[in-house]
């Protein structure tokens, strides 16, 4: 599965709205902290599926600050709280982890289209971009993770679309 990173082009123009945001508050220099980074200038279609993972020095202690409601559909639970490294299946966990690494040792943003099978047995395909914010401009504090479900397959989009609507 692991997942393939994609180049800036490739983005959705959703996901490329929230790197430019990122951009904007200088966010390449690490110059962007969790105070001045505001989700509601991301596409509001991001949101549900946004996540926000506080960093610690040692990895297993990273938590979720912030979960989106699209999230606890793809994955049966909300992981508010809780350690990315605890999602299922676990090689799925052991992506997520490898693509913190690279984010929290290169401090710049990253970008990979994951496709999994959810907890309900639908086969699931996302755009993520995650993006490094920093307390200190020179560590990652949290990281910003912005995921795209526009790519997924129209059952599964119809299947989370019930989750926000119904």
């Amino acid at each position: 599965m692991p997942p393939n990173a994609l180049p800036t082009p490739v983005l959705t123009d959703s996901l490329m709205a929230a790197l430019e945001y990122w951009r904007s508050l200088g966010g390449e220099d690490l110059a962007c902290d969790w105070k001045r980074f505001d989700l509601f200038e991301v596409p509001a279609k991001l949101i549900p599926s946004t996540m926000v993972l506080d960093i610690h020095p040692d990895m297993d202690n990273n938590v979720y600050r912030f979960w989106g409601t699209i999230m606890t559909r793809i994955h049966g639970r909300d992981m508010t709280g809780k350690s990315p490294y605890e999602l299922e299946p676990a090689e799925l966990a052991r992506a997520i982890r490898k693509s913190h690494e690279e984010i929290i040792k290169k401090r710049t943003w990253g970008s990979s289209i994951y496709t999994f099978e959810r907890h309900s047995g639908i086969f699931h395909k996302h755009c993520t971009l995650r993006l490094p914010l920093s307390d200190d401009g020179k560590t990652v504090s949290q990281i910003v993770m912005l995921v795209d479900v526009s790519i997924a397959d129209a059952s599964d989009r119809r299947d989370l679309l019930s989750a926000v609507c119904g």
